[in-house]
């Protein structure tokens, strides 16, 4: 990784276990510019402050997540990746020239543990506050010289953060179940691996949180019917429930030529996931507003790279492809109430079927790329590479919105008459090239600078009917510097950026209706900033780390309406004006989910007492604002907030033995990871989901 001439972050599954690490969300928490956020029943991952802000299912991640090589295409399928697991590698900026599919914003590759030359596994068992129970384990031994096999599981089980004050059932609790199998042949020349898993979420952990209101502004349910909202952390109405399950399988075959590596990867992955929740918030949203969202995805890749050394030149040239049929709906009850309340005869309370928006988006992918060092001297080097991207997408979308007939839930989404249908195609295609130049400087010191585009195609938005949205691309220039320093008691990686972006793909609510999820293309942003990443050794026993990231982001151009619908023809409460058209100019406004700052620390020292290692160590992060809203609404953004976790670790390193006592967000800190403005009917609400509360406990492992 030191030689490596990209930010990257590299971190191992003993890492992962000691800090109680057990998907994307708590790894991001530690990774300089990484964020993570839930919207609904929706994962989002962003790196350098992009990422996918969608609220409608089914739109395409920036950020390329991978499961052994293999391309997850909905962020969900990989949550339940993160258990036995070899190491974790974090890559920033454009990706696409070395693997893969194209990602404007950079990797996340999540590699599990190979069967191994001999028997080994573990146990782990770890419970905590909330009746909090997790398992996880792994066994892996030879069949023979050349062939090896392994298994692992983790189990989730956990009550809910919060109530639902009108059931009295968990909200936010937790129910999860992953298996994993991998059998790999391994003869020296030729390597073929076969693995499959499993991943199954079954619980309340989906749907909006009702947080606050807007200035002015009252809840309908509230104001017209008396209703009452609940406290932080707890839910009111249908639900919340959540359900995904995903597998796939991947075979990989890697064939040594000598100076060359042949690697072919051919995967399928299968994602189905269902939220059941209501956007309302109030006690009565079971019979203003049930909401179901649902995605069904089927995707096949397939990737063909061929690698090695020549001479002075070090190569990598690739094809691959990908296909996918993505299925998204969004079926919500909408009550009279919210369009009779001042109806001659009075207010009516029928529940009718409302609005019923689906579609099916099928993606075709195909790419050329490379990747080349021209290692000039031993010390310096060029760096060229190119991806030639092309992308078909065919995309059905049905909608209505139906106030005559009365709501029944299922089927979600029957066929009637007043559908109203549009099919379409469309393609896209992109050069994106790479450039840099790396020098080894010392052995301990190497630097390195580069300029790369990347590319995200166009699409289809199946929750509403419009037009396709344009392609966005980036233009990332990028320098950095890696150092191992006194005698290699100081790691000290930094890396500055600026991004020149264009088109971005946001979403937004709003439409004729004021309750659609529409994608809009913004025209242009730019974000620069910088990464530290420093781990000191001072003496033996005592480790030190610090990150630190900032990130300046802004929209220079994009001028759109009040989407929200509380500001029409007046200032925003940044003071921005409208335009004598009705829109804002939104020019100087920071991208969301892109904090300006995020710090984080940690703090280690290892006792020793005979054969007994005791480890307290303090972890700490700070999260400057984060905007939620690209209108920059100050009640639909997290203020700065710090975390802090605490950990005390016992090993018996000759036994395989060890334990850690842990408390995470020490302080309870209450704070949310996402925010967005709800439709005019229900009266602007801001709902959203909040980050977990302090939780403790104790986890026990057991290797072999």
């Amino acid at each position: 990784m030191q030689t490596t001439p990209i930010a990257i972050n590299a971190v191992t599954g003993d890492s992962l276990q000691s800090q109680q690490v057990s998907n994307i969300e708590s790894l991001t928490a530690r990774l300089p510019n990484i964020s993570f956020s839930r919207n609904g029943g929706d994962a989002r991952v962003f790196i350098r402050g992009i990422g996918v802000d969608a609220i409608a299912p089914g739109s395409d991640p920036r950020v390329a997540i991978y499961t052994d090589g293999a391309y997850n295409a909905r962020v969900q399928a990989a949550m339940g990746s993160f258990f036995d697991v070899e190491r974790v590698e974090v890559l920033s900026g454009p990706q696409g020239t070395l693997y893969g599919r194209n990602a404007t914003a950079g990797a996340v590759n999540i590699i599990s543990r190979d069967p191994g030359d001999q028997v080994n596994g573990y146990g782990r068992l770890t419970v905590g506050n909330y009746a909090t129970v997790r398992t996880e384990g792994a066994i892996g031994a030879p069949l023979s010289d050349t062939v090896g096999v392994r298994l692992a599981f983790q189990t989730s089980d956990r009550s809910g953060f919060g109530k639902n004050i009108v059931t009295g059932g968990d909200v936010d609790d937790e129910r999860t179940r992953a298996l994993r199998g991998k059998l790999k042949y391994d003869d020296g020349a030729l390597k073929i691996t076969l693995q499959g898993d499993y991943f199954l979420e079954d619980d309340h952990s989906a749907g909006f949180r009702y947080l606050r209101q807007p200035p002015g502004q009252q809840l309908y349910a509230v104001r017209v019917l008396g209703a009452s909202v609940p406290g932080p952390r707890d839910f009111a109405g249908p639900g919340p429930k959540m359900r995904v399950e995903a597998y796939g399988g991947t075979g990989t075959l890697e064939y040594d030529l000598g100076d060359l590596t042949l690697t072919s990867i051919s995967a399928f992955k299968h994602l189905d996931s269902h939220s059941y929740s209501s956007p309302d918030g109030s006690t009565l949203s079971a019979k203003l507003q049930p909401a179901d969202f649902v995605e069904d995805s089927d995707s096949y890749t397939q990737e063909v790279r061929l690698g090695g050394k020549l001479g002075i030149l070090d190569m990598v040239v690739g094809a691959y492809y990908f296909h996918e049929k993505n299925f998204a709906g969004i079926r919500g009850g909408n009550n009279l109430l919210y369009f009779t309340e001042n109806a001659p005869g009075g207010p009516i309370d029928f529940l009718t079927e409302g609005a019923v928006f689906r579609g099916t988006q099928t993606t075709d992918a195909y790419a050329l790329f490379t990747q080349n060092t021209v290692n000039v001297t031993d010390k310096f080097g060029i760096d060229i590479g190119a991806r030639y991207s092309y992308e078909k997408r065919l995309a059905t979308t049905i909608n209505r919105f139906n106030l005559a007939t009365p709501y029944v839930r299922y089927p979600l989404f029957p066929s009637d008459p007043t559908d109203v249908s549009f099919t379409g195609t469309d393609s896209w295609s992109s050069f994106d090239p790479k450039v840099g130049i790396h020098f080894q400087a010392s052995k301990d010191l190497f630097l390195y600078a580069s300029y790369s585009t990347g590319f995200k195609s166009g699409g289809f938005n199946v929750a509403f009917l419009q037009p396709p949205y344009d392609p966005e691309d980036i233009k990332d220039f990028e320098a950095g510097i890696k150092a191992d320093l006194f005698d290699r008691r100081l790691r000290l990686n930094m890396a500055a950026f600026y991004y020149k972006y264009s088109n971005l793909q946001v979403n937004l609510v709003g439409g004729p209706l004021g309750n659609q999820l529409i994608t809009d293309n913004a025209a242009r942003a730019k974000l620069y900033g910088f990464e530290l990443n420093a781990i000191a050794r001072p003496v033996d026993d005592l480790q030190i780390n610090f990150d630190a990231a900032y990130l300046h982001s802004e929209y220079q151009d994009y001028t759109t309406a009040d989407f929200t619908g509380l500001y029409v023809g007046v200032p925003l409460p940044n003071g921005t004006l409208p335009n004598p058209d009705g829109t804002y100019n939104l020019a100087g406004n920071p991208l969301t989910y892109a904090p300006e700052w995020r710090i984080h620390g940690a703090l280690a020292y290892t006792f020793h007492s005979g054969a007994l290692d005791v480890t307290p160590r303090v972890d700490a992060t700070y999260t400057s604002r984060v905007e939620h809203s690209v209108l920059q609404l100050p009640f639909s953004s997290q203020p700065g907030y710090t975390l802090l976790d605490l950990f005390v670790d016992f090993e018996l390193p000759d036994q395989g033995l060890s334990a850690s006592l842990f408390m995470k967000n020490a302080t309870k800190k209450l704070y949310t990871v996402s925010s967005t403005v709800g439709s005019n009917y229900f009266g602007f609400p801001i709902v959203g989901q909040f980050g977990a509360p302090r939780t403790f406990g104790i986890s026990i492992s057991k290797k072999f």
